[in-house]
């Protein structure tokens, strides 16, 4: 309910009605305590409708973007997990193709074979080298924060980690 609904209820009541009659009305009739209240209690409903008329509108758009952004971190998440999956079988299949390889054999093995272990031994290499970096990856990503991270700010962590030290120094100077 508006200010002005709650004015206007106000003025054409008859205990507000301006008038030469108005000190006679108010005399000759009780106080509108019921009206007054039925007013506040109509306004206090209006007051709670539009409070749940702007929440159900603040729920229905940040739905909208949640439901967005949990979309994209889920085809991430899947992307990654594909990836993760592929590098594992490709990495499975290396270790499979290394553990074949006899080197308990008396002699060296013919030409055609031994180039094929040179290059399983060269794919598992490259792999794992592609694995490493992929996790290095992951490892500075933690610690990108710190490259963010103004002189002054460094300065201050530094000395938080280094008080105890110099207070010490300047414990075992003093005695």
């Amino acid at each position: 309910m508006s200010k002005e609904l709650l004015t206007e209820r106000l003025v054409t009541t008859p205990s507000f009605a301006p008038g030469e009659n108005a000190a006679k009305r108010n005399a000759s009739t009780p106080p509108p305590s019921k009206g007054i209240e039925t007013l506040i209690q109509d306004e206090e409903a209006e007051l709670r409708r539009q409070s749940l008329a702007e929440a159900w509108t603040e729920v229905r758009r940040r739905r909208g973007e949640i439901l967005v952004d949990i979309d994209r971190a889920i085809q991430v998440l899947q992307k990654r997990k594909e990836e993760t999956e592929e590098m594992q079988r490709t990495l499975s299949h290396r270790r499979t193709a290394l553990a074949d390889i006899e080197i308990d054999r008396p002699g060296p093995p013919p030409l055609g074979e031994l180039r094929r272990m040179r290059q399983d031994l060269h794919d598992a290499h490259v792999e794992l080298t592609v694995f490493q970096r992929i996790d290095e990856q992951g490892s500075q990503a933690e610690f990108a924060g710190i490259g963010e991270m103004s002189f002054r700010e460094i300065s201050r962590i530094g000395l938080a980690l280094s008080w105890p030290l110099i207070l010490g120094f300047l414990l075992a100077a003093g005695m």
